[in-house]
């Protein structure tokens, strides 16, 4: 998949977690920035993410998993277990 909010939706139904605020670590954390791509995240536990392009431009960093939705305004999806398709 190229963008995260499509591979949200490609991942089966069952396993995905719409707006469920409380993900296992390990688990993907997707937000719709209201660009085409959307955002994509992993949760690393005890409400952190590691993720990119939050506080610096192409790094990753650890930041609170609500950074996205203070900084960018996105809104919140949900989570699902990794889940890579075919290999995307």
């Amino acid at each position: 998949m190229q963008y995260a909010i499509d591979h949200y939706k490609a991942v089966p139904p069952e396993m995905r977690h719409d707006k469920d605020r409380n993900p296992p670590p390990g688990a993907l954390l997707y937000w719709d920035t209201h660009h085409r791509a959307g955002h994509i995240a992993v949760y690393l536990g005890n409400g952190q993410i590691a993720s990119n392009d939050i506080k610096r431009n192409k790094y990753i960093d650890i930041v609170s998993a609500d950074a996205p939705e203070k900084l960018w305004r996105a809104t919140y999806v949900g989570w699902t277990p990794p889940y890579f398709p075919r290999g995307s």
